[in-house]
């Protein structure tokens, strides 16, 4: 049987701003021509705001408009990645990515599925960016395709 990888990445560093204020917060994100990925714990709400010359393509359950651009995601249960295809007028197809994490609690969990889960040490200069993780990003080798 295949273990299971999962890959702690400390999102706040090695994501666009947008992105990490979108995670841990109710600060709107901004979607925007091309591939726009949205990371976040299971069950979360999150606003999205789309411009005019972007369309939603197909509709999603976890995809929800409030109003002309506006738009809600409630995050799926489930961990895992969920997209919608979206079009711009101009620029072609894009994709709206939504990447549920894996809840952990590292103060408690030692291990996941093999893989060991170290210490974590305190914040760098008590900063929230560098506060561990909340959750993992399951990757596997059905993500591969």
């Amino acid at each position: 049987m295949m273990k299971r990888l999962f890959i702690v990445i400390f999102l706040s560093l090695v994501m666009p701003l947008s992105m990490s204020l979108a995670m841990n917060h109710s600060e709107l994100f901004m979607v925007k021509p091309g591939i726009n990925s949205l990371v976040v714990m299971p069950e979360t709400t999150h606003k999205v705001r789309i411009n005019n010359d972007i369309k939603i393509v197909e509709s999603s359950p976890w995809l929800s408009q409030q109003s002309s651009g506006d738009y809600q995601i409630k995050a799926p249960k489930k961990p895992g990645f969920y997209q919608v295809t979206t079009n711009h007028e101009i620029l072609g197809s894009g994709m709206l990515q939504l990447i549920v994490k894996t809840p952990i609690d590292t103060a408690r969990v030692k291990q996941v599925n093999g893989f060991q889960i170290n210490q974590y040490p305190k914040p760098y200069k008590d900063l929230t960016q560098y506060s561990q993780p909340q959750g993992l990003i399951e990757i596997n080798k059905t993500l591969e395709s």
